[in-house]
């Protein structure tokens, strides 16, 4: 039987995860409204403010599914109608995609954990994409979970 980890403190690999995870939130908030929205975004955009007026959401495949509309209401709703408020669920979604790395730790190594983190945090594609108003990285996010 393993011995329990409540009230023990957070041990060096978790605390670098957690870190970097912190750096990656930064790197996806700084200028995160700055760019006007992509026509994809903007459709998310529409279809989003038109669910939060009339509380009525309907499936439209051409659309996508309503996980990136539902996702985007509360943000929108407490935040106004601007792209940063859009973004933001996503960026926030993406930030935390390097404390995913903490699932694999009895595969993989500290060292290699938070290398693992680190690519989460910093790869470039996932920086962009998780500066966007899109369901790619909640997929890659949610799939990355389940893996773990």
């Amino acid at each position: 039987m393993t011995p329990s980890r409540v009230g023990r403190r957070p041990d060096r690999t978790t605390l670098a995860v957690v870190a970097l995870a912190a750096a990656a939130l930064v790197v996806r908030l700084v200028g995160l409204g700055d760019r006007p929205l992509h026509w994809d975004e903007a459709r998310v955009g529409y279809w989003s403010l038109r669910s939060l007026e009339t509380g009525f959401f309907s499936y439209r495949p051409v659309a996508g599914g309503p996980l990136v509309y539902h996702f985007s209401r509360p943000s929108l709703a407490l935040f106004g109608a601007t792209d940063f408020a859009l973004r933001l669920p996503f960026a926030l979604f993406g930030a935390a995609l390097p404390l995913a790395a903490l699932l694999f730790r009895g595969r993989l190594a500290a060292d290699e954990t938070v290398g693992f983190a680190a690519v989460l945090a910093a790869n470039p594609i996932l920086v962009y994409y998780g500066r966007f108003a899109r369901g790619d990285v909640l997929a890659v996010g949610f799939a990355l979970v389940a893996f773990g």
